[in-house]
């Protein structure tokens, strides 16, 4: 729909190819996480051409689907949200005598997505504060980004992962941003950050 036939054929042949037929002969998540993440993105993007009611359910309910394959989806609702918002306040702008209630209307819409995706992960949520202590809780995020290498949060995560070891660490030995702060200097972060993208580039 919005693309011409060949560049349509040209985007499902890359797709199907040189993403899907790689991960289809395992029992992953991926596949089925980047279907209903691509429906999510579409879902969204919609909001910003034309918001309606449903369109906003359909994605809340979407993206709260593919947060809980893999929460790497979260992002994408904060990005989306920051640009729905600044979209919203472009409009009200551009055109104050009848800008008001369309802003309005538009920050209800938004409200309506984070209420349908809260409504989707909220049982999963609920049973992370429960036993990890925090509502959005995620391996990667809480300790393995602030490890020096993948092989240094694997084995923190294979030691004291299972059953929330961690819990029974000092707290200047589990991995998080106020230990990496306090141990490693700015250069030291640009440095692994640069690193970290030519290594992304080469795709290592």
């Amino acid at each position: 729909r919005f693309f011409s036939a060949l560049h349509a054929l040209a985007l499902v042949t890359a797709t199907a190819f040189g993403v899907f037929l790689y991960r289809a002969p395992y029992a992953q998540t991926e596949v089925v996480f980047y279907f209903a993440s691509f429906c999510a993105f579409l879902l969204l993007l919609q909001m910003l051409i034309a918001p309606r009611w449903w369109l906003a359910v359909a994605g809340g309910i979407m993206i709260g689907l593919a947060y809980l394959m893999k929460a790497s989806i979260l992002p994408t609702l904060g990005v989306w949200g920051a640009v729905f918002i600044a979209q919203s306040l472009w409009c009200f702008f551009k055109d104050k005598s009848g800008g008001a209630s369309a802003f309005w209307k538009r920050i209800g819409l938004l409200l309506i997505v984070l209420s349908a995706f809260t409504a989707v992960i909220l049982p999963y949520i609920r049973t992370n504060k429960r036993v990890f202590g925090q509502y959005l809780y995620n391996e990667s995020s809480t300790f393995v980004m602030w490890c020096d290498s993948w092989p240094e949060g694997k084995d923190f995560l294979d030691t004291y992962g299972p059953g929330g070891k961690w819990r029974t660490l000092p707290p200047d030995q589990i991995p998080s941003a106020t230990k990496y702060w306090r141990v490693h200097s700015i250069a030291q972060i640009v440095q692994r950050l640069v690193k970290g993208l030519v290594d992304l580039a080469r795709l290592k």
